[in-house]
């Protein structure tokens, strides 16, 4: 560039460098370099370019060189710093940084990337510091939002969070990262259904991003569309085949699809465990355990739900009436919440270990010292479990009961405890990993909760009023056209429904539309959130007359609120596990005259109950007398069968 001076040739090179024409730019800084060795102005924006390809040496070298030739340029010293970090070598960028606050405290950059700094060196409070004083010098600055934001969900501020994400998003509508953030940030702050638009963009934005395919396909859950669930949290797998969560979470929430087929699911889990835990039998040892068939069993439980939460309305009775001259009872808990249930849970065990915060490899470790016979797994592939500590064997003899509905997949759990209406002899054994262990009378025993309300119906409304208190995720398409035959089959009836998640519940809307469209209209609904005091909850039943159980995915828990609350169930077996537990639990406590075979006989039984006035308060007045004589609250009678399955679990490995 013959025609032009060094200053010239600057300026338009940084009109290409400006305009994207990085190539030409570069060449017109190299022909000034030739020239002039010691053009800082080169040496600075050739830099720069450097910085921004991603050749971060070069760029340090070339800022380091126009540093030594401009020891006052603080954009430089800016620059310089932010390379340095990028490259890793965080002392070398502070000092950097420091001098180019130093020489120009309002340079915004030189703040942000300080902020960088202390936050790659795990200095929060620091950090933000730095990046407020950025917004301070340039409101706008798009990093310095996105990155306090960031910071401020490390420290558990995600409310303040949340209004530094909706200012990045303003500033850059099209940045899937901070659009995902935003909705991190708001399901942190409680704030679950908003968050499922940031989501929606950050997928439309970017759609291999995985991580917002899965939080989407999570917060979604609670909508109650298990289909839309299923096929973000697929998507995420399908991109990251090492995202573990997502195709753990995969399996758990094909359960609440209408065609959900037990083989399948054995295929998904058994090829979760072949990619996940199976690696882990590379840690397996031998045990120590005496293989004496009679002495005494140190048997344990592993839960995150030792707590007020569904599986310890079943745990506790076990607990509580384990025979102690047979078992020494060892509990590990992840304790999510501790409550009142878990200080009584803890006063049944002989040893209670609080394995929260603790990796699985100390877990495991933990349960080996303990010289534990028989460990039993509570959860299977939900949410906390500890699927990978049995998947290292700590017990000789390890088992899988309550938690999940399905086989958990591994190998290394031996045995499962369910009961022949559950699980009826023949086909259902092929669908599990484990070997079924079928306990006699019923294969839960239940403990209703002390807060409970009388049973007495509560109005005097004559109208029967039908209810539902699963999760809506259960309550798919064939079964809302179930619900609404029978709603035309009973005329002046209503269906009440009460979610078990979510305030307000973002599945009622959904409910409300696919009601609509089979004619029922929001004069026979009553659609109810969440109610989180139990009392108040229970207390829901005194205004329903019977109780529709979901399927494919049958209730339990709510099946046994129900009944305790006079109210009876109507249940329609399916071929699998999860559409056969209301069978057992109606046959336990003598209601099995209640237990359809097919969508048809559910609405006939439900239409000829409604009819039958005088067995309805029959039912109200002594059904809670029956469940107490019943097998399904006999709770010594439960603990001697299962201590007699350990019993032969464990004489099964004695004999080697």
């Amino acid at each position: 560039m013959p025609n032009l001076s060094p200053a010239q040739a600057i300026q338009l090179a940084i009109e290409h460098h400006r305009a994207g024409r990085l190539a030409e730019a570069e060449a017109i800084y190299r022909q000034v370099l030739a020239a002039e060795p010691r053009n800082v102005d080169a040496l600075h924006f050739l830099g720069l370019l450097a910085q921004q390809v991603g050749r971060q040496d070069a760029a340090i070298a070339l800022l380091r060189q126009a540093a030594a030739l401009n020891p006052r340029g603080a954009e430089i010293y800016a620059a310089l710093g932010a390379s340095l970090g990028v490259s890793g070598d965080l002392d070398a960028a502070a000092e950097a940084l420091r001098q180019a606050v130093q020489l120009k405290p309002d340079l915004a950059d030189a703040h942000l990337h300080l902020g960088n700094v202390h936050e790659a060196r795990g200095r929060s409070k620091q950090a933000i510091a730095c990046y407020t004083e950025a917004l301070k010098f340039e409101p706008k600055s798009f990093m310095a939002r996105h990155n306090r934001g960031r910071v401020l969900l490390t420290l558990g501020r995600a409310p303040q969070a949340v209004d530094d994400f909706q200012a990045a998003v303003q500033l850059r509508p099209a940045d899937a990262q901070s659009q995902f953030q935003l909705g991190f940030a708001l399901e942190q702050s409680g704030r679950r259904e908003e968050a499922i638009g940031p989501y929606r963009r950050a997928v439309e934005l970017n759609p291999a991003f995985a991580e917002a395919h899965y939080n989407l396909g999570a917060c979604l859950s609670a909508g109650g569309d298990a289909a839309e669930v299923v096929r973000h949290i697929a998507e995420a797998a399908r991109l990251r085949p090492d995202f573990a969560e997502a195709h753990e979470k995969l399996l758990h929430f094909h359960h609440y699809m209408s065609e959900f087929d037990a083989r399948q699911s054995l295929q998904r889990h058994r090829e979760w465990a072949r990619r996940f835990a199976e690696p882990l039998a590379k840690n397996l040892q031998p045990h120590a355990n005496v293989r004496d068939p009679d002495r005494r069993l140190r048997i344990g439980y592993v839960s995150p739900d030792f707590r007020r939460h569904s599986v310890s309305y079943f745990l506790e009775p076990l607990l509580a009436a384990h025979d102690k001259r047979e078992v020494e009872i060892f509990c590990y808990a992840d304790e999510i919440k501790r409550d009142a249930t878990t200080e009584r849970l803890n006063g049944y065990a002989d040893c209670w270990r609080t394995i929260t915060g603790k990796s699985d490899t100390e877990v495991t470790q933990m349960i080996r010292a303990d010289g534990i016979d028989i460990l039993v797994e509570l959860t299977g592939h939900v949410d906390h479990n500890r699927l990978h500590v049995f998947a290292q064997k700590p017990a000789p003899v390890q088992v899988s009961y309550l938690g999940y509905p399905d086989t958990t997949g591994l190998r290394a759990i031996d045995f499962r405890l369910t009961d022949a209406l559950a699980d009826p002899p023949g086909d259902s054994d092929a669908c599990y990993t484990e070997k079924l262990v079928r306990l006699p009378d019923c294969a839960w025993c239940y403990r209703p909760d002390d807060a409970s309300p009388p049973t007495e119906r509560e109005g005097n409304d004559d109208a029967i009023t039908f209810g539902c208190f699963n999760v809506a995720t259960k309550i798919n398409g064939p079964l809302i056209a179930t619900w609404a035959a029978i709603l035309r089959a009973t005329p002046g009836s209503r269906l009440l429904i009460k979610d078990s998640q979510g305030t307000p519940s973002p599945a009622l809307p959904r409910l409300r539309r696919e009601f609509s469209r089979h004619g029922i209209g929001p004069d026979r609904l009553e659609l109810l959130s969440f109610v989180p005091d139990l009392a108040a909850h229970l207390g829901l039943y005194r205004r329903i007359d019977i109780a529709l159980d979901t399927f494919p995915y049958n209730g339990t828990t709510t099946t046994c609120e129900a009944m305790w609350m006079g109210v009876p169930v109507i249940t329609l077996v399916g071929k699998y596990h999860l559409s056969c537990v209301g069978r057992s639990l109606l046959t336990a406590v003598g209601l099995a005259d209640l237990i359809a075979q097919s969508p048809q006989e559910y609405i006939a039984i439900a239409a000829r109950l409604a009819g039958d006035n005088e067995r309805r308060r029959q039912l109200r007045r002594d059904l809670r007398a029956q469940m107490r004589r019943s097998p399904l609250m006999d709770s010594l009678r439960f603990a001697r069968n299962v201590e007699t399955a350990y019993r032969e679990m464990w004489k099964r490995y004695a004999r080697g």
